[in-house]
């Protein structure tokens, strides 16, 4: 399971339509879909009825979501920690995470301040 597909799929919940997390992600509804999708084939159950407009989470869509945005929750804290202890260090610390990763850090408004703040660290992928 990708995280980037983990990252679709809360977007597409939070929005409650593939086509507005697509653009909200500055990708194609297509690749939307097929995230879901792979999630749903993964887990063997329907994450969202698609039945009605806008979407609705099945019951184990609620369950997992509620999975998910743990997921994402610590996901994003332990980056924090790790620049933390960058801050805190003259050696700096070096971080290597997937391009999904990366993506929630664009997300999150990644900018030359950070580097301001946290000098000594460094992301990689």
């Amino acid at each position: 399971m990708h995280l980037r597909n983990v990252e679709i799929f809360c977007d597409t919940v939070s929005h409650r339509s593939f086509s507005k997390a697509a653009e909200l992600r500055g990708i194609s509804q297509p690749t939307v879909s097929q995230a879901i999708h792979q999630l749903e084939e993964k887990l063997g159950v329907a994450l969202f009825d698609r039945s009605q407009r806008p979407l609705e989470l099945t019951q184990a869509g609620r369950v997992f979501h509620d999975g998910c945005r743990k997921l994402l929750s610590w996901s994003m804290l332990r980056f924090d920690v790790l620049m933390r202890l960058s801050a805190s260090s003259r050696f700096g610390v070096t971080a290597a995470t997937s391009a999904a990763f990366l993506g929630s850090i664009r997300r999150c408004a990644w900018s030359s301040r950070h580097n301001t703040r946290w000098p000594t660290f460094r992301l990689c992928r």
